[in-house]
């Protein structure tokens, strides 16, 4: 016979190391922003997780310039504040998703097999009237 006691602990263990996956996982969203200037500081591109990209003028004079070169100018400093981010983003929680792919499959086979219990357990209740 199952035990109900030790079903829902089995299944709040399996429940809680998914919560500690799932937060090793989000670290990698609280890297700070990246800033690259462009357009001799007139611009400055800033890349934020998890890939958003915001162009600030510092400078209206900046908008005097070709299109062209702004166009350049900012396609550069956003590529480079892009890599910087994923650079950033890759130090502060190395992910290998084979690693990861392996240990879900894990917590979900336990996930599985503690609500297997549980349900067990619930269903050997006195007072079930099945």
């Amino acid at each position: 016979m199952t035990d109900p006691q030790r079903s829902l602990e089995n299944l709040a263990a399996v429940v809680d190391r998914a919560a500690e996956m799932a937060e090793r996982l989000d670290q990698g969203a609280k890297v700070p922003p990246v800033a690259v200037e462009a357009c001799d500081g007139g611009l400055r591109v800033i890349a934020a997780p998890p890939g958003f990209i915001k162009v600030e003028i510092r400078e209206p004079r900046v908008l005097q310039r070709g299109a062209a070169e702004i166009e350049k100018e900012i396609g550069r400093a956003a590529n480079e504040a892009l890599h910087r981010l994923r650079q950033s983003m890759s130090a502060a929680v190395p992910v290998d998703p084979a690693e990861v792919a392996r240990e879900f499959a894990t917590i979900s086979a336990q996930g599985r097999r503690s609500f297997a219990e549980l349900l067990d357990a619930a269903r050997r209740l006195p007072g079930d009237a099945r």
